[in-house]
């Protein structure tokens, strides 16, 4: 028997892709140069509100959306970055990243196991997901139990009730939240306890 979705079901995939389709778009037309121009300077100050809360990083990692690859060039485990834009994905293949593998994806369909990954960094990733819940989701699902997400979230896009109240939502509860006054996210690391 083959159980077709409902027409509701069907409209929630077709703008769902369509709205991945108009970021991607966006991304690649602005491609890595542009980008780096326009947020480095916002993405270095989120990791730094993050990276000091860490302390050693170890084990297999996990930067979803790392774009032109700021974050994983200050990254010193193995790590997958993973994008969906292919003009960004490309800009950090030429920097030739030693120990990074590159993968062109999608966040809400991550393409890996269950349980593989000690950390896992998405920073400004979730408010360009039609389906941020998914997106956490997937990442708790590909998280080792212990693992560490660290996840960002425009202010503009979601207040922190409703960023924390996502991210319990999907299973997550050892929550703290480093100073980010100055950033334009709020920011969260979260311990997965199964």
């Amino acid at each position: 028997m083959v159980i077709l979705p409902s027409l509701s079901q069907n409209f929630e995939m077709k703008s769902g892709f369509e709205e991945k389709r108009r970021i991607m778009e966006a991304f690649d037309s602005m491609g890595g140069g542009l980008y780096e121009a326009l947020y480095k300077g916002e993405q270095e100050k989120k990791y730094e509100s993050f990276l000091s809360h860490l302390g050693h990083i170890e084990g297999v990692a996990l930067d979803n959306g790392c774009g032109t690859g700021l974050l994983l060039e200050r990254l010193n485990v193995e790590t997958v970055g993973l994008d969906f834009s292919s003009s960004l994905i490309s800009t950090a293949r030429r920097k030739g990243l030693r120990g990074k593998h590159l993968i062109l994806g999608d966040a809400e369909n991550l393409p890996f196991r269950d349980g593989v990954y000690q950390y896992i960094f998405a920073i400004t990733l979730i408010n360009n997901t039609p389906n941020p819940l998914k997106a956490v989701g997937e990442m708790v699902r590909v998280s080792k139990d212990g693992g560490k997400l660290i996840i960002t979230a425009l202010k503009k896009s979601f207040s922190m009730e409703s960023f924390l109240s996502l991210l319990r939502s999907s299973g997550l509860k050892a929550i703290t939240t480093p100073p980010d006054e100055d950033l334009m996210d709020w920011v969260v690391i979260a311990v997965l306890v199964n």
